[in-house]
């Protein structure tokens, strides 16, 4: 599954030049499964969290605009499984639920 998800990535990908938001109804079904557990456990509601894909080459993610996990596409292909996207997605919404976003 996840390396279907990667796949789907590649497919998305623009140049640099013209990053903007992935959208894909079955990555981003896949990331709030992913992440769904995560947000209950952080006391979020789901519901109200939205995880981001932005086309961009750099290992990164962030939180703003309150409750949006952003995570980088370049995040995505250097991880060799799934939990570690969960690591970083837990450590945003640490984030979120200290008021940082």
């Amino acid at each position: 599954m996840f390396a279907a998800m990667l796949a789907l990535l590649a497919l998305a990908a623009q140049p640099v030049a013209a990053q903007s938001i992935l959208r894909d109804a079955e990555t981003e079904r896949l990331f709030a499964d992913m992440a769904a557990t995560l947000i209950t456990a952080a006391g979020l509601e789901p519901a109200n969290v939205d995880i981001v894909l932005v086309n961009d080459p750099s290992v990164n993610a962030f939180v703003a605009g309150g409750q949006a996990v952003y995570l980088h596409s370049g995040l995505i292909n250097e991880a060799s499984k799934a939990n570690e996207v969960q690591g970083v997605i837990a450590h945003e919404l640490g984030h979120i639920t200290g008021g940082h976003a």
